[in-house]
Order: C-alpha cells, then sequence, then structure tokens
C-alpha cells in the first residue's frame, strides 16, 4: 500500500452539506470519515471534525493516538463531547461559539420554543388521548394554560434565552430572567435563582454548561418550585435528574421537557430519566435535536471549515 503524505482529516461530522463543504479542504487535507481507514496512518492524522452528539468521547485515550494531531473541530457551541484534559500536547479546539455565524442560527431557538409551547399544552397526555381514542373522555386532564397569563423564565438570558423570552412577551407573558454573566436587559426583568423558581410557572433552561452551571438545578431549589414547567436546552448535567424525578412525584415539579441528558455518551438506555419517561406523561424528551436542521447544520460547517482553512494551511 503507498500511503498518501498529505496531511490527513478524520471527518466525523454528520452535517448534511459536509462534502461540498469539505471540497475547500481537499486541496491540502486528505479527508477521511473512517476511523477504520486509519490504520497505518495514524501519524498523518493533523486535524478531527467531531460528531456533536458521539456515543464516545472524544478525549485523551482516543486523540493521544495521533501524535502530529494540531487541532479538534467542532461545529457547535457546546464541547461536552470533548475532553482535552490528559493531552500530550496543547492542540486548537475550534468551535463555533461566539462567532457571528451564529446570529444565522435560529434552530436551536425554535426547538426551545417548541419544547416551551408543548409543555403548556400537555403534549404527551394529548398524544396519549389520541393514541388511545379517547378525546373526550379525557377532556379534564387536557386543558392548558394559556401563555397571556403565565409567568415565563429563563436561566441563561443569551442567544436561545433572549429568542424565545421575545417570544413569549409577544404572548403575552410576563418574563424574567437569572443569568450570572448577564447585564441587566431593560426588555426583561432579572431576578435571582430562587426567585425564579419561587414565582415562574413556566422556566426556561438554556444556560452554558460550566463549572458555576454545573449541577444547579438541584433540590435546595427546586423545593421552592410548585408545580413547575421545566424545560431544559441546555445540557443535562446542569439539572440533577434524581431531584428532577422527586420533585415531580411531589407539587414542585408539573413537567419536565428536555433534548439534553446527563451524561449522553454513557448510552441513553442506561438514564434513569430515559427510562422513566417511557411511563410516565410529565417527562417528554427530545433526542438531542435542537440544533438539527439543514439550515443551521450547513452554517455550522461552513464556518468550521473557514476557520480551519484559516489556520494557515490554505
Amino acid at each position: 500500500m503507498v500511503l498518501d503524505l498529505r496531511r490527513v482529516i478524520l471527518w466525523e461530522a454528520s452535517n448534511p452539506t459536509s462534502r461540498r463543504h469539505q471540497q475547500k479542504l481537499s486541496a491540502v487535507y486528505k479527508i477521511i470519515e473512517d476511523r477504520a481507514s486509519l490504520k497505518g496512518i495514524e501519524e498523518q492524522v493533523v486535524g478531527i471534525v467531531t460528531h456533536t452528539s458521539p456515543p464516545q468521547l472524544y478525549d485523551s485515550r482516543f486523540l493521544n493516538n495521533f501524535k502530529n494531531l494540531e487541532f479538534v473541530a467542532s461545529p457547535s457551541t457546546a464541547t461536552t463531547h470533548i475532553n482535552l484534559h490528559g493531552m500530550s500536547k496543547q492542540i486548537k479546539l475550534l468551535t463555533v461559539a461566539g462567532r457571528p455565524v451564529m446570529k444565522k442560527v435560529t434552530s436551536s431557538s425554535e426547538h426551545a420554543l417548541f419544547l416551551v409551547l408543548a409543555s403548556y399544552r400537555n403534549i404527551k397526555l394529548l398524544d396519549e388521548a389520541v393514541t388511545s381514542g379517547t378525546w373526550r373522555e379525557k377532556e379534564f386532564i387536557m386543558r392548558a394554560t394559556q401563555v397571556s397569563l403565565s409567568k415565563f423564565g429563563v436561566v441563561g438570558l443569551g442567544r436561545i434565552g433572549t429568542n424565545v423570552s421575545r417570544i413569549m412577551k409577544a404572548l403575552g407573558a410576563e418574563v424574567v430572567y437569572f443569568d450570572v454573566n448577564c447585564k441587566p436587559k431593560s426588555e426583561f426583568r432579572k431576578v435571582n435563582l430562587r426567585q425564579l423558581f419561587s414565582t415562574c410557572d413556566t422556566i426556561l433552561l438554556s444556560c452554558e454548561l460550566n463549572s458555576s452551571s454545573h449541577n444547579l438545578i438541584d433540590e435546595n431549589i427546586l423545593k421552592f418550585a410548585n408545580n413547575l414547567r421545566l424545560v431544559n436546552v441546555s445540557r443535562g448535567e446542569v439539572v440533577n435528574e434524581t431531584a428532577i424525578i422527586e420533585h415531580l412525584d411531589g407539587n414542585c415539579l408539573k413537567s419536565y421537557a428536555t433534548d439534553v441528558l446527563g451524561s449522553e455518551q454513557n448510552g441513553v438506555r442506561n438514564s434513569r430519566l430515559w427510562q422513566e419517561s417511557l411511563t410516565r406523561t410529565d417527562i417528554f424528551i427530545t433526542p438531542h435535536s435542537a440544533g438539527l436542521s439543514y439550515e443551521s447544520e450547513d452554517f455550522t460547517v461552513s464556518d468550521i471549515v473557514t476557520q480551519i482553512a484559516g489556520l494557515g494551511r490554505i
């Protein structure tokens, strides 16, 4: 076998327009999409473009197999699927967090709004009524709360939190928020976390996962809630999932809708929250799909390719 001596990028991103964007890199890099094809040429791998929700972490045990690795790139804002601790050398981490392209990405905000409105409308109860054919017989459990008479709270008033809050305000909801990093904005009122959970009937979690937000929503804050609809498009690690289940069984939480689970790389089937959702109507889970739209994925992978090209090789 004659080895291709060009520099290699392992491309594992699932974006539907990846092939088109790879052409910008192909003059300099050999693009390989199958890990098995790297056998014997690991030393040529200089970059990895990651899947955003892989079954396993991109960690030192895997990344250190490539001694000439220069960068890891992810067409995402969050990097919970990447762990660079223990790396044998310093490498660049490229993401779309804070990049101008994110102003064009609305998919995650749209999905967050979908989960919020699905919570107001008791979506799993409606689906159950349709499946069982008991439309009018279960009318008493299908009645919803009107958005315009509600108090809506946000934890993390970034891009997603702001987009959803503006729509909820337009629908007539009173909007308040908590954000440790955000300066007060005149269009919404800032409160502390305890006030948020004590007074709101629906709360969206859209904060960044970091050391201060890890396990932020636990039994110490959930106890202040009263019949609360909680929606999570942040990361599963922002909440204590055991506490979520326990407080659903009391009067604190009315429902929990989420697009994310804690430790997803350990397997969804190992998640107690997922297991509980199979038999409960107060837990509504979507498969980490908020960012999955043709347009948003095209925007993000295009930006990642631009960043790779900007490293000076093209």
